[in-house]
């Protein structure tokens, strides 16, 4: 890249940046084309259909190990639930996440009519943090997880989920040490289904980052923020 050749931009904070930019427009371009291939299945499928009986929302496969691809990006600020945390720098972190997901649909309960039918999806997500705050740092991990969505025949699905993961941070915090870490991950949201093979995914989102005290300091980082993702169902 032009930019990576100017010293101005050899930042940790813009490297991830570029990386993070070019991730997200490698992934809408993917989305486009599978955008494209299912606009022509539908208006072949329209043709076919008898008039007056369009479906309402559009349809998903079905089949059990179905997988789904993901793209998230997030923002959150620290937060001190620990009397450890509090008046440490720790808990003023701020922190964008960015996060590749693989999904994968293990279980199906309820028979379409109740309101929490739903899948049960188990998911491997990648982790490329960069903090701003109170000094700019990076880091990285992998988590794996579940996630239950709900209501997947409607066009609006509420889903819950977390994961834990390992991975590495280099923050240069007082309060918490760089190096291995353990990644924990909770969130409430809900999709919006915008065609056959894409989603747009918003949430409230927790992590969490600590060594479970095999080196010091090892105050802990709590963040709370919310991700934004585009999803193919």
């Amino acid at each position: 890249m032009i930019l990576s050749l100017c010293p101005l931009f050899n930042s940790p904070r813009h490297r991830f940046l570029q990386f993070a930019g070019l991730a997200v427009a490698t992934y809408l371009v993917g989305s486009l084309g599978a955008g494209t291939t299912w606009a022509s299945s539908k208006q072949e499928d329209e043709v076919k259909a008898p008039s007056g009986q369009a479906q309402e929302t559009p349809s998903e496969p079905d089949e059990p190990g179905a997988l789904g691809f993901g793209l998230g990006i997030g923002f959150g600020y620290g937060v001190a639930p620990r009397s450890q945390q509090t008046g440490t720098d720790a808990a003023q972190v701020e922190i964008l996440t960015l996060e590749p997901q693989i999904r994968l649909r293990l279980e199906r309960f309820g028979d379409g009519r109740a309101w929490y039918h739903g899948d049960l999806e188990g998911t491997l997500q990648g982790l490329l943090v960069l903090n701003f705050a109170p000094d700019t740092g990076v880091g990285g991990g992998a988590t794996v997880g579940l996630r239950y969505r709900m209501m997947r025949e409607k066009r609006i699905q509420p889903f819950f989920e977390g994961g834990l993961g390992i991975g590495g941070i280099d923050f240069g915090l007082a309060a918490q040490a760089d190096g291995f870490e353990f990644f924990i991950e909770a969130g409430v949201g809900a999709r919006y289904r915008i065609s056959r093979s894409m989603a747009l995914a918003a949430s409230l989102h927790w992590q969490h980052i600590s060594n479970a005290q095999t080196f010091l300091p090892n105050a802990g980082i709590d963040t709370i923020g919310f991700m934004l993702a585009i999803e193919t169902p």
